[in-house]
């Protein structure tokens, strides 16, 4: 049995797999291609946009006074876009009213939930055991259960510990505070409510995390002026290798809604709720508080537009660092646990290093040991990297950021699994970065290029996860 937790197979077991892998492949092509069509989902055809006001310049970085002092500037109507469309791109669509967003996104989860579940039973029919891989085995859903179709192919690593968390609440001395609070919390209110296991109640409530965090993408991209983007992106987040992770008991979901939900009460000048949902994004991932930096040059960058001025509202922008602190305290007074957050991370082998020796230690892993998971962490880094580097100019700042920030933790530190250990699945959620990649997506070629080359490294993990093995 190798890292992954894999056994060696036979010859037709593997070649069932690859049938699987492949069929897979194909059906998510045959959905795409069937799908919601993102001029047609949002607009019977394009439009010229003809006397939109433009605003100044975004790509700055320096934010600077308003050229004169005013009175409080004219509120901003939540539609009004606040970006003007890429130099020489196709004019933009009608804007996408939440209506038509929620439809879209809930079109899209569905397409995706039911590719995966039919995932799921195609493996209990290729591999009929049960894996459990996790600290908390005891917790994975019985091979005997009828619930074990659809979600015991999914209960393996952390979905357990947030299972346990449910169950059992945080008690010091055994880890748990490692894993964010609200997705257990949702997921037993949800129990409470319908006499369900963890698995379903988690799934429900990463369902309808989900289909908030595409709506509210896609109504990002209308407040950027380019409505058909929002839904190319979504399709790219779905299609993405570890997009899987947005279907299953984990946090990426529940933390792609709140993220995005902060950011678009900030664009529409909604202060104290884009406060809120930033705490809550703490609250579902502890890399929430990351947000905080890129609401606070939001707001900056507002004022020096002059559609915002200096207020106490700035202090919305703190509450996702407020959230981390909150959180440590209930550890260590009411959990009692006398470790900070830091050190129990060192549970998992936690080391921090300088980025060039992580990256060094990466290399290490791909080429020496061949590790096709490091691989992908690798992948996922750099297209990160590159989106935060060529949205300068063509994404607000505050984006740029928020996706620059999230890879400062994967760069720091290195654990005993792999030096980028859960990067892809970490970064999966950096939804500026799968707007700027759907621009290039306007291309017919680049898009099914995208969508093919990602489905089919999308099956071979999934598969890898299906069966027990550490994806991300």
């Amino acid at each position: 049995m190798d890292r992954t937790g894999v056994s060696p197979v036979s010859p037709h077991r593997l070649a069932l797999r690859w049938v699987a892998i492949i069929s897979w492949v194909i059906i998510r092509i045959a959905l795409h291609r069937n799908r919601v069509d993102s001029e047609g989902a949002v607009a019977a055809s394009r439009i010229e946009q003809i006397g939109r006001p433009a605003l100044a310049s975004e790509s700055a970085f320096t934010p600077s006074a308003p050229s004169a002092p005013s009175a409080r500037p004219t509120e901003v109507s939540p539609d009004r876009h606040l970006e003007k469309p890429v130099p020489g791109s196709p004019s933009s669509s009608q804007p996408v009213s939440w209506g038509r967003a929620l439809l879209i996104g809930f079109l899209t989860w569905l397409i995706a939930r039911v590719a995966f579940s039919l995932y799921g039973w195609w493996q209990l029919l290729i591999e009929p055991q049960r894996f459990d891989n996790g600290e908390h085995s005891n917790l994975a859903t019985s091979l005997t259960s009828p619930l074990y179709p659809w979600t015991g192919t999914w209960m393996h690593w952390d979905a357990l510990w947030y299972k346990y968390v449910a169950l059992h609440g945080y008690h010091a001395g055994d880890n748990s505070p490692h894993f964010a609070p609200l997705l257990p919390l949702l997921s037993r209110l949800v129990m409470n409510a319908t006499s369900e296991h963890f698995g379903p109640a988690a799934l429900i409530v990463n369902g309808i995390a989900a289909i908030i965090a595409f709506a509210t993408i896609i109504r990002l991209a209308t407040l950027d002026g380019t409505p058909d983007l929002g839904p190319r992106a979504i399709y790219y987040i779905c299609a993405f290798p570890v997009g899987f992770y947005l279907f299953i008991p984990y946090t990426e979901a529940l933390f792609l809604c709140v993220t995005t939900l902060s950011f678009y009460f900030a664009r529409t000048h909604r202060w104290w709720w884009s406060g809120i949902f930033g705490f809550l994004a703490t609250a579902a991932h502890f890399q929430g508080v990351l947000l905080a930096p890129a609401l606070f040059w939001e707001y900056l960058q507002q004022w020096r537009e002059g559609n915002e001025r200096l207020s106490v509202r700035i202090i919305s922008t703190a509450l996702p660092g407020i959230a981390f602190f909150l959180f440590a305290a209930y550890v260590r007074f009411i959990v009692g646990e006398p470790r900070s957050l830091v050190v129990i991370d060192q549970h998992w082998g936690t080391v921090v290093r300088a980025p060039w020796d992580v990256l060094h230690l990466a290399f290490y892993q791909i080429v020496v040991k061949q590790d096709g998971v490091e691989l992908l962490n690798l992948v996922a880094v750099v297209f990160v990297a590159l989106t935060c580097l060529l949205g300068i100019g063509q994404q607000r700042p505050s984006y740029i950021i928020f996706g620059a920030l999230q890879l400062v933790p994967i760069l720091v530190h290195t654990s005993y699994i792999s030096p980028l250990e859960s990067a892809s699945r970490y970064l999966v959620i950096t939804f500026p970065a799968f707007l700027l990649l759907a621009r290039y997506g306007r291309n017919h070629w680049v898009d099914r290029s995208i969508i093919f080359i990602s489905l089919v490294i999308q099956g071979i993990f999934l598969w890898v996860f299906a069966i027990g093995g550490w994806v991300a």
